[in-house]
């Protein structure tokens, strides 16, 4: 009984494992576990890129050996923006034919791709590789409709979709054919970035403008860089610039004008005028660009030897070096000095040298009346303008040298010999020595009454400088010449007075030169030379304007340069106005209105 009993118990585990091989075989599974058809997808988009607002389409198809496998599958579209995680933002059911399609409009870059899940006995399938789709934030940019006036500002504004508060957009301007960033601003939160426009003469007529925005500026990976479409802007006169050009009209007058480097207004600037004195601006920036405002110059006098008794043996030598201004309180003060120096007697003649400059005395352009009616003159040795009893003299250095004699002999020296002139002798030594005032104080002098006689000899002096001895009207005129040239500016130069009709120069050429004498340690002493309302050539006309200027006039033709402070901006302008073929007292009325619409309203 035992036996049989054991071999039940034996028996009863294999019914049981076969009841449960049974169970195996019939329980279905699910899942993926049982998938037997390979599953494949595609996916493609109708753009490669993408600005913000667009819309873009993604398309493709499930295909499978089972055709079961390919219709009413669930077809997922994930994207991956950068530095996330794949995200399924939409689902749609394939058709018929495994055809799918998913319209998209989104703010930001990302790569995308489909994913089709398993399900019954079909494969799971992800489309590969992931489409990049970069999306570019919509630049708009928008500006003045009514155009800019010139030296005024226009706001241009651009606004960025999706918004990137804080991160900066770049305004450029096509510059040739090459785009030119001008300026950048922030866009603020909920605001488009701002940028004033500031226009000037040089900008007039229509400009094209652009707004970018950058992803690398704004560290931002999100989104691709944006660009704006073209804007155009118009830059007209402003109403000032207008209100001179009315004053003009038909005349032939050229207009310069220029602040902080930049040309506010012109008109037929680059026609060629007489400019009649203002010859004389271009002498005195010429002279203080060559040597000091602060420079004297000397009148010497001079003599072989002086004995132990005072006895100068001979003569005494007058040596002048080009000082225009000698006058009787300066040869009283030679005297003086003479004195000084221990002279008792001079056994000879006072004698006025005239080697340093030639006797020249007549330039291209002139007329012929010039050297009586105009100027007189201009010698090294000079004394009282060369001129006696309102006449100009041949021989202005005997002129000199009889008047130091009187003083010489007012003194008690005796003096031998009547006065004389003459090319001095070789081995003189100087005994004594006046000085002019500083060069400044010559040119305002000359500037501020346009002194013709005292412009020639300093002319001449500037061409010794130049050119070595003996000073001429032409070797001082080239030398003018030459240095308006060296800055960039053509000229013809034929005398230093401006007396002659055949100088030539532009109201944009001498705006030049003003603008480089600005810039300029000596700039300042310039200014200060020249004419302001109320005194000398403008004694009767500007009162009430801040202007500095020298003017010009010869028959039919006038001429105003110089600097006017401008009420708008706080800072001067250089100007020039130059005019011919009417006459000068109505050219001086317009330029006295130009002048002062400039200091009025001129920005």
């Amino acid at each position: 009984m035992p036996g049989a009993h054991a071999r039940r118990r034996r028996r009863i585990p294999f019914a049981i494992a076969a009841l449960l091989g049974l169970v195996v075989l019939v329980l279905p599974t699910s899942g993926d576990a049982e998938a037997t058809a390979s599953s494949s997808v595609t996916l493609q988009s109708n753009k490669t890129h993408l600005v913000d607002g667009g819309w873009v389409q993604f398309s493709g198809s499930v295909s499978s050996p089972d055709i079961n496998c390919e219709t009413s599958r669930e077809v997922r579209l994930r994207s991956l923006a950068p530095g996330g995680v794949w995200t399924a933002i939409k689902t749609v059911p394939t058709g018929g034919d495994g055809g799918f399609v998913f319209g998209l409009q989104p703010e930001h870059s990302a790569r995308y791709d489909v994913w089709v899940p398993s399900v019954a006995s079909c494969e799971r399938a992800v489309s590969s590789p992931a489409l990049a789709l970069p999306v570019a934030v919509k630049v708009v940019l928008t500006g003045p409709t009514q155009g800019v006036p010139a030296g005024n500002c226009g706001t241009l504004k651009a606004s960025v979709q999706p918004p990137h508060p804080a991160t900066a957009v770049q305004f450029q301007r096509l510059v040739g054919s090459t785009w030119t960033t001008i300026g950048t601003a922030p866009t603020g939160t909920g605001k488009p970035a701002a940028y004033q426009a500031c226009e000037q003469w040089a900008d007039m007529g229509t400009q094209t403008w652009r707004a970018v925005w950058s992803a690398a500026d704004a560290q931002a990976t999100d989104n691709a860089d944006g660009l704006s479409t073209s804007l155009a802007v118009q830059v007209v006169k402003a109403p000032w610039m207008v209100h001179i050009d009315q004053l003009i009209g038909s005349r032939n007058v050229g207009v310069a004008v220029a602040s902080g480097g930049a040309l506010l207004y012109e008109h037929a600037d680059t026609t060629a005028h007489v400019p009649a004195s203002n010859e004389k601006l271009l002498l005195s920036m010429a002279l203080l660009d060559r040597t000091s405002a602060q420079t004297t110059i000397p009148t010497i006098a001079e003599a072989a030897a002086v004995n132990a008794n005072g006895v100068i043996h001979g003569g005494l030598w007058l040596v002048g070096r080009g000082d225009p201004t000698l006058d009787p309180k300066g040869m009283q003060r030679l005297a003086d000095a003479i004195q000084n120096a221990g002279v008792k007697q001079i056994s000879g003649s006072v004698r006025g040298s005239t080697e340093y400059f030639s006797h020249d005395w007549f330039a291209p352009g002139w007329k012929p009346e010039f050297p009586a009616e105009e100027v007189a003159m201009p010698t090294a040795l000079t004394y009282q303008g060369n001129t006696v009893d309102g006449r100009h003299v041949q021989q202005p250095e005997r002129v000199a040298a009889a008047a130091l004699t009187r003083m010489l002999r007012a003194r008690g020296i005796k003096v031998i010999g009547d006065a004389k002139s003459g090319v001095a002798p070789a081995g003189l030594q100087p005994l004594a020595q006046v000085s002019s005032p500083p060069l400044r104080q010559i040119l305002q002098d000359q500037n501020v009454d346009s002194i013709n006689f005292d412009a020639e000899v300093l002319g001449k002096l500037l061409g010794v400088m130049a050119s070595g001895q003996p000073g001429t009207i032409a070797k001082g005129a080239a030398a003018m010449h030459a240095w308006a040239a060296s800055h960039g500016v053509t000229t013809t130069s034929e005398d230093a007075s401006g007396l002659s009709y055949s100088n030539r120069v532009t109201s944009l050429g001498l705006v030049r030169l003003l603008q480089f004498a600005d810039s300029e340690p000596w700039g300042p002493a310039l200014r200060s030379t020249l004419a302001t309302p109320g005194e000398g050539t403008l004694e009767h006309r500007l009162h009430g304007i801040d202007v500095q200027a020298k003017t010009g006039t010869l028959d039919n033709i006038s001429a105003l340069s110089g600097w006017v402070g401008l009420t708008a901006t706080g800072h001067a302008a250089e100007f020039s106005i130059l005019s011919g073929g009417f006459d000068e007292s109505a050219a001086k009325d317009v330029e006295d209105q130009i002048v002062t619409t400039l200091a009025n309203f001129g920005h």
